[in-house]
């Protein structure tokens, strides 16, 4: 366990798979140590999405100080650059005398934030996004990657698992800036001058798709068919990639007559399980975090031994 740099502001992360306990975590910690919490989350950093994205209630931001949640408009995008640069400026607002906590499991995000990005990367115009999800939909999974390929192989070859939303996002920078995206791999990055503890929240399988069920149903009987038709009656295309999020995509479909809610529900089940793998891997490919896993009252004393052992670590 390696002590923090005492001359570097202290930042814990805490991330890890949708619904394994990451913000009770951080609310728990908040009753012991003195903490802000800010988003880790990409979606729920935008206006009009509390209920699909299990943002933050109320009652939880008067009890503990959260930053960097609904900040954005549903109808602009906000790329992993743009968060990183604006949760480097709210970090810097927190007072010295608050740990910021960050929470949330959008790896893209955190990655950017405190390894750095490349000064090339810009936001994706509208009539760009649309076009290549266009692709995407008319050319299917495999001709969409073949499309990567014959484009930027440097890039294809390390989105070798063709996952659709990282072949877009280089496809998207490509036709944005009419270079290679894997160009931009070489550029000087600037990490964030914050020393970091790094804490992961996992569950056993079994627990962890309970957890994701009743996070779900919580979802739909909170009103999140009537959350998803406000987006819509604001102009938000039913096809864009902000409806096209897990949750909101099913309820779109609902509310056009093409799914029952009996089928909606079981297909947020399964798109949300299937996204937490994903999740998994993307954070068990960094082995900065220590991984913690159990009952909410374990995790907590856990999680907070951790945090003032680095930290006394770091001070002596």
């Amino acid at each position: 366990m390696k002590p923090l740099d005492s001359n570097l502001r202290s930042v814990v992360v805490v991330a890890g798979p949708t619904a394994s306990g990451k913000s009770q975590l951080a609310l728990d910690l908040g009753e012991v140590l003195d903490i802000t919490i800010v988003c880790a989350d990409a979606r729920q950093a935008i206006r009009g999405m509390q209920i699909g994205t299990a943002a933050p209630t109320s009652d939880e931001v008067e009890r503990i100080p959260h930053v960097g949640y609904a900040i954005r408009d549903p109808e602009f995008d906000y790329s992993a650059a743009e968060y990183a640069e604006t949760t480097r400026g709210l970090i810097d607002e927190i007072p010295e005398t608050s740990i910021p906590v960050l929470v949330g499991g959008s790896g893209l995000y955190l990655q950017a934030l405190f390894d750095g990005f490349s000064t090339d990367v810009v936001a994706t115009p509208a009539e760009v996004r649309d076009r290549v999800q266009r692709m995407l939909d008319e050319l299917g999974r495999l001709a969409f990657y073949d499309a990567l390929v014959s484009i930027d192989p440097v890039a294809a070859e390390r989105y070798a698992d063709m996952n659709p939303r990282r072949v877009q996002r280089a496809l998207e920078y490509y036709y944005t800036t009419q270079q290679r995206l894997s160009d931009t791999w070489s550029q000087p990055r600037r990490p964030a001058p914050y020393a970091v503890t790094w804490i992961g929240v996992d569950q056993t399988d079994t627990d962890l798709k309970t957890l994701i069920a009743q996070r779900c149903t919580r979802m739909w009987q909170q009103g999140l068919v009537d959350e998803t038709q406000e987006l819509l009656n604001r102009g938000i295309d039913p096809s864009s990639h902000i409806m096209r999020t897990i949750g909101y995509a099913e309820a779109v479909d609902v509310i056009n007559g093409i799914s029952s809610m009996d089928d909606a529900r079981q297909r947020l089940l399964h798109s949300t399980w299937r996204y937490a793998k994903r999740q998994r891997t993307w954070f068990r490919r960094d082995n900065r975090y220590v991984w913690l896993r159990g009952d909410r009252m374990t995790i907590t004393h856990e999680a907070h031994t951790l945090i003032n052992t680095i930290r006394d670590a770091g001070r002596s």
